[in-house]
């Protein structure tokens, strides 16, 4: 009964109220993220929480009192950013600039309002007893969504394996994903040339598929599909073209057909870091990673950020201060990807390396030298000056003139560094430009032996596997019809075909 009583009567929502923002944000990001992002976060918050409670109680001595007011600063500080960006999506643009001050005026007037009423309470109990009960209702909704996350499922073996062949050595595999990197008649209409990456790659012998497009406009399935070659609708367990289900498309990534038969070879697993949870083989043979423990990375997480701009430091964040710090991590993970995939060829193979490196593709962090842009703009949008479509495409290119400067030594590197000619694959899994110019992309091929010859000039990546197993391992696949499908994260197994953009390739 005692311990009922102090239950009842102590602020416990206080904690309730420390947690639930972080756990809420985990919960509505849960397929972008590692769960052990939260950690950092969660301390910081109830240290925060805990600091003002202290206090709050040594101004007024009534630790009832003093969690009510805490519990007020807690609501006005968590839910700042997000009634700011409700405001914003109001049709006033002019109003934009004016909403901080809204916000702040409105922020005073609660906190000197209610804490008068707070001060004038005279049944401070009953306020905490129903508090207790309504923080730890709204725990239920993330912890729910947390506890419950679903796991991906292995999937049985396809029937139709490729046969493995009887003899010879199996060549390593390296399948890199410039994200992003948008087909060379595309950027030309953006106003850039990357005739000399081209050539270069070219001079090291890989073949260019110079009408490639992807068979999808967004990473999930456009990578889903390539990695189990065949079109989502086919690849992915479904109930037709209505199904939203993006559960066993996420699981298909992770454990996909080209994954599986391959380890059934004895290849080696090799993935890297890329930021998303949806799309990192942690359970590689070998995963890379910057750094093994979040919670002391000496970088601001995109999590952290993000969660930072939704509470009341959104007016510091919106002005680019820390806009730097959010991408830090994007930036050093991009480098780091280019710096390890040379030193793989010291691995015993033969080894599969998946590589998905998030560039050219947002954040537009790098100048062409691949150093730091200094102008925030390009990678978060200020208020009042916005990202244009000027900045985007400048930014775009920045990062394109970064890869085009310093890729191609990584992949003479590991020309170079093999101990026997490897296959590689460079695509890129869309493009930028909206619409169908979106589909055009980056394809190159480097095939020992003669393989560029069962190549073309419209292949798309639901096909490269196809073509490798079939040339390298044994197998007897038959080629697929080359398409773009109008399918998206909303309706990911719809079948409708979208048309080439040019309708005639140069």
């Amino acid at each position: 009964m005692k311990i009922k009583k102090i239950i009842s009567s102590t602020p416990l929502y206080v904690v309730f109220l420390a947690l639930y923002p972080v756990l809420a944000y985990l919960a509505w990001n849960i397929r972008e993220v590692d769960t052990r992002l939260l950690y950092r976060p969660l301390l910081i918050s109830l240290l925060f929480s805990g600091i003002i409670l202290g206090l709050m109680q040594r101004a007024i001595k009534d630790w009832q009192k003093a969690g009510l007011f805490t519990a007020l600063i807690q609501f006005i500080f968590f839910t700042y950013g997000h009634i700011k960006n409700g405001l914003d999506s109001l049709p006033w643009p002019a109003a934009k600039s004016v909403w901080h001050i809204v916000l702040v005026l409105l922020s005073a007037g609660l906190l000197i309002g209610i804490g008068r009423v707070i001060k004038r309470a005279r049944r401070p109990a009953l306020a905490t007893q129903i508090l207790n009960a309504v923080g730890l209702v709204l725990l239920i909704g993330p912890l729910s969504t947390l506890l419950t996350r679903p796991a991906v499922q292995p999937r049985a073996a396809p029937e139709n394996t490729a046969p493995i062949a009887e003899s010879g050595t199996y060549p390593d595999i390296y399948y890199i994903i410039l994200d992003g990197y948008s087909r060379q008649d595309t950027l030309q209409s953006l106003g850039y040339d990357n005739s000399a990456f081209r050539d270069e790659l070219e001079q090291m012998g890989f073949y260019i598929a110079t009408c490639s497009r992807s068979n999808y406009r967004n990473t999930l399935l456009s990578l889903s599909s390539s990695l189990n070659m065949n079109y989502i609708w086919r690849a992915v367990p479904n109930q037709g073209v209505a199904d939203k289900n993006l559960q066993p498309v996420y699981a298909s990534l992770l454990d996909n057909r080209v994954r599986r038969e391959l380890k059934e070879r004895g290849y080696t697993v090799i993935a890297f870091e890329t930021g998303f949870e949806w799309d990192e083989w942690r359970d590689a043979d070998l995963y890379l990673k910057m750094h093994d423990n979040p919670f002391t990375a000496p970088w601001l997480q995109p999590f952290e950020y993000g969660l930072m701009q939704t509470t009341a430091l959104n007016p510091l964040l919106e002005s680019g201060l820390l806009a730097k710090e959010r991408f830090i991590a994007h930036y050093r993970r991009v480098l780091f990807t280019f710096e390890q995939l040379p030193l793989l060829t010291s691995v015993p193979g033969p080894k599969f390396v998946f590589a998905h490196i998030i560039v050219p593709h947002a954040p537009f962090m790098f100048l062409p030298d691949g150093s730091i842009n200094p102008d925030t703009r390009y990678y978060i949008s200020p208020a009042g000056v916005g990202n244009t479509r000027e900045l985007e495409i400048q930014g775009y290119l920045n990062n394109i003139q970064f890869v085009d400067a310093q890729f191609p030594a990584v992949l003479k590197a590991i020309l170079a560094n093999s101990a026997q000619p490897p296959v590689i694959i460079v695509q890129g899994d869309h493009g930028l430009v909206a619409e169908a110019q979106k589909y055009n992309i980056l394809n190159a091929y480097y095939l020992p032996g003669g393989g560029e010859q069962v190549l073309y000039p419209t292949i798309t990546p639901v096909n490269t596997f196809r073509v490798i197993l079939n040339q390298y391992l044994g197998g007897n696949y038959d080629l697929l019809r080359d398409a773009s499908i109008d399918a998206d994260r909303g309706n990911p197994f719809w079948k409708k075909n979208v048309r080439p953009y040019p309708a005639n390739c140069p």
